[in-house]
């Protein structure tokens, strides 16, 4: 696992209920990534969940009501599960997928076994 995943839930385990508090690591990171998103734009996103995400390290505390903004940590979490979160087309099958459940079924479509290669350009 992860050092971010770790730090993820250790913070879960520790100070929210048992729904997320023994929730799998990719449960936890979706609320932290709601929560975060959330207070960067301006939004409320309660108590429990603010704090977390502030004490964890992930967002700097201001003012109720303010933008709040990304700590460095923060700022690599949510890259880190926008790259989770693209999607891409099997080219056998046509199913959409993931790039992580991709990577979880060893670069194979997880619906039809097809290998998927990912086309990586180059920049200039």
């Amino acid at each position: 696992m992860s050092d971010i995943n770790k730090i993820i839930q250790k913070l879960f385990s520790e100070r929210w209920t048992k729904n997320l508090a023994d929730a799998p690591i990719e449960d936890q990171r979706e609320q932290l990534f709601k929560t975060l998103t959330d207070q960067a734009g301006g939004y409320w996103s309660g108590h429990t969940a603010y704090h977390l995400a502030v004490d964890g390290g992930f967002l700097i505390d201001s003012d109720s009501g303010s933008k709040k903004k990304l700590t460095t940590l923060g700022e690599m979490f949510m890259e880190s599960m926008k790259i989770e979160r693209e999607k891409i087309e099997c080219w056998s099958c046509g199913a959409e997928m993931t790039l992580n459940e991709r990577s979880e079924n060893d670069g194979d479509c997880p619906y039809c076994g097809s290998e998927i290669e990912l086309d990586i350009e180059a920049k200039s």
